[in-house]
């Protein structure tokens, strides 16, 4: 009999809410890497881009997980390590006047589903001190599919919380989408509504985005330019890298 996995044959899964990073962790990987640069997968990675910004019905070929065989003789002891590959959180904040959250101390965590379906796991809490542009770079749990930032006032963990930031790791949408347009534009500061309802607002957000970045404003909702640009901007996207 042949097993399945959300009805696709074993070794495929169509992604729902699920991303690389939690098929990784599920599948029994320490890095999402062998599955995104798998051979099958090479038509996906190339129409995605980032392994973190996935479309629901996008399938996603799992290789097998083979055992590693060492022999070494039973008389002498042996150490073996395990590298895994952090993953980096980065983040830039700004509050509703765009103005950088720089210099401020701030209290991270994050959590990862628990494989055995019981569950998120939260990690130990990060304590740092945001750049003076309001940026933050910290590794993370390297499953980690959620958690939240709270910023404080200033400097001094004693100082009054400013603001709480919800994060959603993994759960991006394609630029080239509907859904990843509005929510780049959404966190930029551009209010670009949330839903398919929404799309006259959606395109009042990219004709305020391509105005202020040196973009003829049309609104268009399919102009790889601007999309490719919102995803820069949005810091997903590296300086060489493009979605079709």
């Amino acid at each position: 009999m042949e097993e399945t996995i959300d009805g696709a044959p074993a070794g495929t899964v169509e992604v729902g809410k699920q991303h690389v990073l939690r098929v990784a962790s599920e599948s029994g990987f320490r890095t999402p890497k062998p599955i995104w640069d798998h051979p099958d997968n090479a038509e996906l990675k190339q129409a995605r881009v980032n392994p973190n910004t996935l479309a629901p019905g996008d399938r996603l070929i799992v290789p097998a997980l083979e055992p590693l065989a060492v022999s070494k003789p039973t008389d002498a002891m042996h150490k073996f390590v395990l590298n895994v590959s952090p993953a980096l959180l980065t983040l830039k904040l700004q509050d509703y006047d765009r103005q950088a959250l720089g210099k401020r101390c701030y209290r991270l965590v994050t959590a990862q589903h628990d494989p055995t379906g019981h569950g998120v796991v939260p990690g130990t809490p990060i304590f740092g001190e945001t750049t003076k542009d309001g940026e933050v770079s910290q590794e993370i749990q390297p499953f980690a599919s959620e958690g939240e930032i709270v910023i404080h006032a200033d400097e001094h963990p004693s100082s009054p919380v400013e603001v709480k930031f919800r994060l959603l790791i993994g759960y991006l949408h394609p630029a080239s989408t509907v859904a990843g347009q509005q929510t780049r534009l959404n966190n930029l500061g551009y209010f670009a509504g949330f839903s398919e309802d929404d799309l006259p607002q959606l395109r009042w957000a990219i004709e305020e985005f391509q105005h202020d970045h040196g973009i003829k404003p049309t609104g268009k909702i399919n102009d790889p330019k601007t999309y490719n640009k919102i995803a820069h901007e949005h810091g997903d996207l590296l300086p060489g890298e493009k979605v079709p």
